[in-house]
Order: structure tokens, then sequence, then C-alpha cells
């Protein structure tokens, strides 16, 4: 990995991808016991296609319904249930860009669920 793509990763774009598909990955493992590495491939494939879709939709729809801090606190609280491993540098990208930019973490956010789903 070179240095010009440590920084592409630290972008917001990269972290909020990286948060939802986490997310997404992790609620559908606590809901179905199931992991895509186990059931790729399998008659159980397509449940596990359908109950990650349903996370991504519910959280497509409450993140759509919230703004300004209510938006903050929702991505803090819910999307960040689940261990995040982040880097320091990351961390504190991120948490910037939340405060300072929250529309386009919002926006950030709405696209990663849409393409994760």
């Amino acid at each position: 990995m070179t240095l010009q793509t440590e920084k592409a990763e630290r972008t917001p774009e990269s972290l909020v991808l990286q948060i939802v598909t986490t997310y997404i990955s992790r609620r559908v493992e606590s809901r179905t016991g199931m992991r895509w590495a186990e059931v790729q491939g399998s008659p159980r494939e397509k449940d596990f296609k359908e109950a990650k879709t349903k996370v991504a939709k519910d959280a497509f729809l409450a993140v759509r319904a919230r703004t300004g801090g209510d938006f903050v606190n929702y991505f803090a609280t819910t999307l960040c249930s689940v261990a995040q491993h982040v880097d320091d540098e990351s961390y504190f990208t991120l948490s910037q860009q939340l405060h300072s930019d929250t529309d386009r973490i919002r926006t950030l956010t709405l696209l990663a669920l849409s393409a994760r789903g």
C-alpha cells in the first residue's frame, strides 16, 4: 500500500463507506447469525441478501428522516453502535467532518447505504 493510497482511504467518503459496510454486516450477523463468508453460494445466500437489504433500507430511511444534530446523534449511536475499527487519524477526520459538514456526511451515508443495500 502506498502513502497516496493510505491518504485516499482516509477520505470522508471511504470512512463513511467503511462504517456503513461494517454496520450492515454486523447487524445482519446479530439478527440472523449469518456471515457472508459462510452462506455465499449456499441456499441461505438469498436469506442473507434479504436481511442485508432490510438493514440497509431501514437505516437509509432513518438517516433520510434526520438532519443536523439528529443525524449526528443517529450516526454516533446507531451506525457506530457496532465495533468500528478505525485508526486515530481516520477518527479525527470523520469526527471533524461530522460536525463541520454534517449535510455532506449525511449525503455520503445515504449513498453508502444505497450502494451496500
